[in-house]
């Protein structure tokens, strides 16, 4: 299995087939905290947008692969 998002590449297979519904399991509360962000924005509630920001941020930041350890 290539590292990474290298899976994407070899999505045909149908063992890597189930990694996508992985993928998309792992979205579903991403896509919730982006709904969220224009009704905190909306409703001038600074302090609930600034934590969804954040946990936005941290998902993000947690699917780019940028902070791998070698092993």
């Amino acid at each position: 299995m290539p590292p990474g998002w290298g899976w994407l590449a070899a999505m045909g297979q149908g063992d890597v087939l189930t990694l996508a519904g992985i993928a998309v399991l792992a979205l579903v509360p991403l896509i919730a905290l982006l709904a969220l962000v224009p009704f905190y924005a909306a409703r001038k509630d600074w302090i609930y947008l600034a934590i969804v920001v954040g946990q936005i941020g941290v998902i993000a930041l947690a699917a780019s692969g940028i902070l791998v350890s070698a092993h």
